[in-house]
């Protein structure tokens, strides 16, 4: 994983130093800023494929900065968006449903209720699905011991 440097309109940290011959040495102090990554090694962090990370960027759920290059530069910041609405689509959340929620968090904090009763609304909807797949494994189970019992009646004969 390489990281890449600042861009030039980033705002840098330097630490200068002279030499014995009166020069100037000027270091960027790169730890001051979070890493960046390009979109092949940002794939690799997030499980996700290159086509599914531009798609999120084309419907706006992730905003990503462009180099100089115009080449996709994500950063640790995505990352933690992503695994967040990552979650949220695991929960069953559509599309949609994350990007309002985003545009509310935009707008802040007088969206605080909005973005609860989404999420309450969302965890309810999971609860109910979470249900339904606990029941239909009871039936499986009931259904393994079936042909369980089956087989070993079946040997015993």
């Amino acid at each position: 994983m390489t990281a890449l440097k600042p861009s030039p309109a980033s705002l840098f940290l330097f630490d200068l130093e002279s030499t014995l011959s009166g020069k100037l040495i000027v270091r960027i102090l790169e730890e001051e800023f979070p890493l960046a990554y390009k979109i092949h090694e940002f794939s690799k962090m997030t499980g996700l494929t290159p086509y599914t990370l531009r798609f999120y960027e084309k419907e706006g759920l992730i905003t990503v900065k462009r180099d100089q290059n115009n080449i996709r530069i994500y950063d640790d910041r995505n990352k933690e968006w992503i695994d967040f609405f990552m979650h949220l689509k695991k929960t069953g959340m559509t599309i949609e449903n994350i990007k309002q929620y985003l545009v509310w968090w935009y707008e802040g904090d007088s969206t605080n209720q909005n973005r609860l009763d989404l999420l309450k609304k969302q965890k309810a909807i999971a609860l109910k699905e979470m249900e339904q797949i606990e029941e239909g494994i009871d039936m499986l189970d009931h259904k393994i011991e079936v042909y369980k019992t089956r087989i070993e009646n079946s040997q015993k004969n």
